[in-house]
């Protein structure tokens, strides 16, 4: 558990910032996330 709660936020931020990226170039992807 202390490990996967270490990388949630990290992967949390990870994602965050993939959507953002793609969602500049494909607004779409909100539709499938």
């Amino acid at each position: 558990m202390g490990k996967s709660s270490v990388m949630s936020p990290l992967l949390n931020y990870h994602l965050m910032v993939r959507i953002k990226q793609t969602a500049r170039d494909a607004p779409f992807v909100w539709i499938q996330v």
